[in-house]
């Protein structure tokens, strides 16, 4: 089992090794800068004994940097936006062109780059904006000032409002905005709502009483639900119309997707199913039905109320409003695998009879009052009320056939999880697998349900597989934890004895508990001991001795190499491939990779792969840049 698990990212890890040709680097930059200050787009400003100069990282080119002085001191670069600058004098900021030549008259005090690469400025308590070729837009005339993406909010002279990227006002004179999560905005004014779309515009006049996103499980959707006269919502898109009829309330599915139905209860007083579009489950008016529970195939199980009676019941009916199984029953649950938990009265009145409802009408009956919802294919019913078997528990399938029969004499059932369920008998926990054999007998005082093929019992401290296998027994002060990273292998972290290592799922050792501290990147283990760090690989297997300071994986997944920034003792850092050698000897006060890139290429028919990357560099304290190739994969 361990080396299926482990084969494709073996094949994968030595076919890079052996695939690799040809390594090169190239010291694009000689150690000699003071600094480097990395520019956006462009490259980067080097300092060299207080002069500058600017480096195109696209073309490797290297020129002067025209620093100019004027009467209020040294202009310094501090971004670069497409084809202009933002530069800074004791004065404050301002922009300039390629040939220094001012673009913003006055100076201003602060700036934001937009996601639009426009800038909004501030000088003094007021805001303005600047268009991304580094002209004035607004002037600093405004309050208020923030991008929404594709328009700005504004106030000015306490009026708020909306404008366009050219600065043109698309719409103003509101009391407040509200982001509301697919691209549309609410707006208020004294107590009413309008809509707002995502070109900064007004869609609806000022007649909702409240306006909120339409979203589920974390999800949003071009639709929002308006709150009109307190109390009647309806939904509409993002230009404002409206798409249902008014409704009370509504409850949106499990795992909301655009082709479900949502529950309403409609200005009748009764409830329907509704869609985005308006679609009514029931196109009729004439439905009173008090709650509705959605089916497969078009069929919704419903709470009625007779006329002249005063108890609610409960039945299937089809789109047309038709009962397919009548309303018998006093209470119906949550249906699963198709069934549910029901009650009904007995023909002759008086007594009721409860079991289990399918949804085409079979009825199992049960003499228990405590029936569960099924779960993963299964029914748990307890306090069976049979001469014989009174207040056990038992379980049933879909098919109501007894897995678990109540003359078997356990007194709870939990379950089922990973395939077990827990049994209770005599004040003592074990263990049934699906069929209802018992695997692990009534013994423990505690049980935990099955979780990747291992359940804590006695307090947590004992492992058992699912054979009853006792494969772990903690001590005091031992661990054992889940990764914080999902790494798709069901393995955890454990210690003992003050030690860190790994088990699998069936609780043998993965990894020997030795380790100061243990973490896990790209399928690589870095673990500590005595205050230095190494590597294993995913089956535990050393690849860096601990005897690093540090330790930074870089995963190139494009080529499936991993590379190794690693600091040793005497607190040097080099580059390293994983399994080979040094790319670059750790002599370097620090080492960052600033880019990459990776392509494949043919030649005369051949394919190759080529991986470039540069790394910014310090050595003797002093800075440079050097680019790593390697080809031939």
């Amino acid at each position: 089992m361990r080396y299926l698990l482990l084969l494709v990212l073996f094949l994968n890890f030595s076919a890079v090794l052996c695939a690799q040709k040809r390594l090169k680097d190239t010291l694009i930059l000689p150690f000699e800068y003071d600094k480097i200050e990395r520019e956006k787009e462009h490259g980067y400003v080097l300092t060299k004994k207080s002069k500058k100069y600017l480096f195109n990282s696209k073309n490797f080119e290297i020129g002067q940097f025209k620093s100019e002085e004027n009467k209020k001191g040294e202009i310094k670069v501090v971004d670069v936006v497409f084809d202009y600058k933002v530069v800074k004098d004791t004065s404050g900021y301002f922009t300039i062109d390629r040939n220094n030549t001012r673009l913003v008259p006055e100076s201003f005090d602060d700036y934001s780059i937009q996601s639009n690469n426009q800038i909004i400025f501030r000088k003094g308590e007021l805001y303005g904006l600047i268009s991304v070729s580094g002209h004035l837009i607004i002037t600093a005339d405004v309050e208020e000032l923030e991008y929404l993406g594709g328009f700005y909010y504004f106030k000015k002279n306490g009026v708020k409002g909306f404008l366009n990227v050219n600065g043109e006002v698309t719409f103003y004179g509101f009391d407040r905005y509200k982001v509301l999560g697919n691209g549309t905005y609410s707006v208020s004014k004294k107590t009413k709502y309008a809509l707002v779309g995502p070109d900064g515009k007004i869609k609806t006049p000022y007649r909702y009483s409240k306006i909120g996103a339409f979203a589920y499980n974390g999800g949003s959707y071009p639709y929002i639900n308006v709150a009109k006269t307190g109390k009647e919502y309806v939904f509409l898109d993002r230009e404002g119309n409206t798409l249902s009829k008014p409704f009370y309330s509504m409850v949106p599915p499990r795992n909301y997707t655009l082709d479900k139905w949502i529950k309403v209860r409609e200005v009748s007083g009764f409830c329907n199913f509704i869609k985005l579009n308006s679609e009514r489950f029931f196109a009729t008016d004439s439905t009173t039905y008090d709650d509705v529970q959605m089916l497969r195939n078009n069929r919704v199980c419903v709470r009625v109320k007779p006329k002249d009676e005063r108890r609610f019941y409960f039945g299937i009916v089809n789109r047309e409003g038709e009962f397919v199984v009548p309303p018998i029953y006093f209470y119906v649950g949550e249906f699963h695998n198709n069934i549910a938990p029901a009650i009904k009265l007995s023909e002759t009145g008086g007594k009721s009879i409860s079991g289990y409802l399918k949804e085409d009408g079979t009825f199992f009956e049960i003499p228990s009052n405590k029936l569960e919802e099924f779960s993963n294919g299964y029914g748990i019913f307890h306090d069976y009320g049979s001469p014989d078997s009174l207040g056990k528990s038992a379980v049933v399938d879909t098919n109501f056939n007894f897995i678990i029969s109540p003359e078997q004499g356990y007194d709870l059932i939990i379950g089922p999880q990973d395939s077990m369920f827990i049994l209770l008998k005599d004040s003592l926990y074990g263990y049934a697998d699906l069929n209802g054999k018992e695997i692990i007998p009534c013994r423990y005082k505690q049980a935990e349900p099955f979780e990747n093929g291992l359940a804590k019992v006695d307090n947590g401290r004992v492992y058992l597989n699912k054979k009853g296998e006792e494969v772990l027994n903690l001590e005091k002060g031992d661990e054992l934890v889940d990764f914080s990273e999902d790494i798709g292998l069901r393995l955890k972290k454990i210690k003992k004895d003050g030690f860190w290592g790994v088990i699998d799922f069936s609780g043998s050792i993965w990894i020997e508990p030795k380790y100061d501290s243990l973490k896990i990147d790209n399928y690589i283990f870095r673990v500590w001991k005595d205050g230095v760090v190494g590597l294993l690989d995913i089956d535990g297997k050393e690849l860096l001795k601990p005897k690093y300071k540090s330790i930074k994986i870089n995963d190139n997944s494009s080529i499936g190499q991993w590379w190794i920034i690693a600091q040793v003792k005497n607190e040097k850092y080099g580059l390293k491939i994983l399994g080979g050698d040094w790319l670059l000897k750790p002599e370097y006060e620090s080492i960052q990779m600033i880019n990459s890139s990776f392509q494949m290429i043919y030649e005369n028919g051949i394919k190759t792969g080529l991986w470039e990357a540069t790394y910014l560099a310090k050595k003797d304290g002093k800075y440079g840049l050097v680019k790593y190739s390697v080809d031939e994969f």
